[in-house]
């Protein structure tokens, strides 16, 4: 009996100590007690890359409180330069503003020519400068201090659905940070613990994933068997727009993988309209080459605002178009992003040609959009209000004309298309007017082709259906008509803006990392189903970080996302390449 009791006893105190151990991670980390292993915050992100001038780690020797605190140091000697860390913190829309306090635990040495401030905005609003001091902000300047509270207060938008709160130390020193704490109209937003992430697949694991994969055989789009990809007429269905997203903007296999699944979905389901992640206008004037057979494929597709599409992948997309529409026109290239207002000034300057009174309109209008444009010292886009309120004026003038005008019904919807694409770029500032606008274009290509479907080709973080993005206002317009494809790889490179495009091989605790356990070179990962049939992978799928990298090369790739909330399918490649790029990168 007194065995018995002792082994219960232990086995409880075992079990007791099991559950605690897995419940070490907590939603937002912020005590920064969670790293990953390059020794930066799980969940928390920053600017600091290859070529920054700072240092961003967890540090064990200068403690607040727990085992770690985080760490900001320069390591360069130009005293303009500065870092951040940030997290994202959701929120529900109440219908009124709210106030948010963030406190956060601060030590410095030898901070001179700079400062440390918290900060705090959110996705309803614009652009705001994290390298300047404001009245919202506590701040520590040019010294050395102990451990003391700092913290800012800030009335947020009503139509706020994301906080980003965070830290920048500017100029030269060390910062440590630690216990970050937010108060959500008086009300404190908890860390609340989470399952500890996994790490491995047990072979029942394994088991229950093969029910949902679809093994692909190759990247090469000129492949001549599509049997691999057949499951995509059942997975996509009757659906109108698909989109396919991409993990960075410079992967090989990803390019040529979406390549292969765009020739199949146009030759096998009637997929039509190819619409892309770049300049709305610019986007258009491919079909000169690939519907009418005219001008220059190269020089087109360089002409596309971003340096991303400028790849040998896209010339063969491209090149496989033009010979897909020999016979009769069977496919159509667009584009519906908005950050460049040159291509739609150069397309109303085509359609009035000629005419005395409204090219001298345009003119103007031109001349101000040279000097709109400005951006902040953290490199963000800003508007001067002034000159856009009096472009905007000048643009409604020119809607008018326009709207009076004999231009043909296409044309002249074509022609208020790229005025809107102007105010759209005159209205940059919040993060998410970018995900609105591009959804609104893409919603405007499809009102204006009801007959047809559309394939999009764009960033994993665009397209996904949840939070303030692109895919979010599509799902929300077109319900189960849209249908999103991620794509993500385990290990190799990428091209990026940077030195170089080295990635961090997928780690224990990412998603990438458990997939390439399947061995498999390959496949489509049925995130939807395991969704509607609530499947057990559910428990730890959403609690593992997935890789995100854009155009620029960063130290940190992963993030903790709910996957099945944000695609429908998963593309896994084992490895990848960079993208060939038909001229040099660009320095900046």
């Amino acid at each position: 009996m007194n065995i018995t009791k002792s082994f219960m006893a232990m086995f409880l105190a075992f079990t007791l100590i099991s559950c605690t151990s897995e419940r070490s991670q907590t939603i937002y980390n912020l005590e920064f007690e969670d790293k990953i292993p390059n020794l930066h915050p799980r969940v928390w992100y920053s600017n600091h890359s290859h070529d920054c001038e700072y240092e961003v780690v967890v540090d064990d020797k200068e403690l607040q409180s727990g085992d770690y605190s985080l760490k900001l140091a320069q390591t360069g000697a130009n005293k303009d330069s500065w870092v951040f860390i940030a997290n994202d913190i959701p929120i529900d829309p109440t219908g009124e503003n709210r106030d948010v306090e963030v406190k956060c635990w601060v030590k410095v040495k030898d901070v001179d020519n700079g400062f440390v401030s918290l900060w705090i905005f959110n996705d309803a609003e614009g652009n705001v400068e994290i390298t300047t001091i404001d009245d919202s902000c506590q701040t520590i300047v040019d010294g050395t201090t102990e451990w003391m509270e700092l913290s800012t207060i800030k009335n947020v938008s009503k139509d706020a659905r994301t906080l980003y709160i965070g830290a920048t130390l500017k100029g030269g020193g060390t910062a440590w940070l630690d216990n970050f704490e937010i108060m959500l109209d008086g009300e404190e937003i908890r860390d609340t613990p989470i399952l500890k992430q996994k790490t491995y697949l047990t072979e029942e694991d394994k088991r229950a994933l093969e029910k949902y994969i679809y093994p692909l055989q190759s990247c090469d789009p000129n492949s001549t068997s599509f049997d691999d990809l057949e499951v995509l007429s059942e997975l996509v269905g009757d659906s109108k727009v698909v989109a396919l997203g991409e993990v960075t903007h410079g992967s090989s296999e990803i390019f040529k993988m979406k390549d292969r699944i765009v020739r199949y979905l146009a030759t096998n389901e009637d997929f039509d309209i190819f619409s892309i992640e770049a300049g709305m206008p610019e986007s258009y004037k491919l079909n000169e080459y690939i519907v009418d057979g005219e001008s220059n494929a190269r020089e087109l597709i360089s002409g596309m605002v971003f340096w991303i599409w400028n790849t040998y992948e896209m010339l063969n997309v491209v090149e496989w178009m033009r010979s897909f529409n020999q016979d009769e026109p069977k496919i159509t290239y667009t584009g519906f992003d908005m950050q460049s207002y040159n291509g739609a000034i150069t397309t109303l300057k085509e359609a009035f040609k000629g005419d005395r009174e409204i090219l001298p309109l345009l003119e103007k209008i031109h001349i101000g959009l040279d000097s709109v444009l400005d951006y902040a010292p953290t490199t963000h886009i800003k508007i001067e209000e002034t000159n856009s309120s009096a472009i905007k004026v000048e643009l409604e003038e020119l809607k008018h004309y326009i709207e009076e005008s004999d231009f043909e019904t296409q044309e002249k919807s074509w022609l208020l298309q790229n005025i809107t694409i102007i105010n759209q770029f005159l209205g940059q500032g919040a993060y998410s007017w970018r995900e609105r606008c591009m959804a609104d274009n893409i919603l405007w290509i499809n009102r204006f082709n009801p007959l047809s479907r559309i394939m999009v080709w764009a960033h994993n973080s665009h397209i996904k259906k949840s939070g303030g993005s692109m895919g979010k206002y599509l799902k929300d317009s077109l319900g189960d008509d849209y249908v999103t494809v991620g794509f993500t790889f385990y290990d190799g490179d990428y091209t990026a803006v940077g030195l170089g495009g080295k990635n961090h091989q997928a780690y224990p605790g990412t998603l990438e990392y458990l997939l390439e356990q399947l061995n498999q070179y390959a496949f489509i990962l049925d995130l939807k189903k395991i969704r509607l049939e609530n499947d057990p992978i559910m428990k730890w799928i959403e609690n593992v970080d997935v890789r995100q990298v854009g155009g620029l090369k960063v130290d940190k790739e992963f993030y903790t996302t709910k996957i099945t909330e944000d695609f429908d399918y998963l593309v896994f490649i084992r490895y990848s390449n960079p993208s060939k790029l038909l001229n040099a990168i660009p320095s900046k």
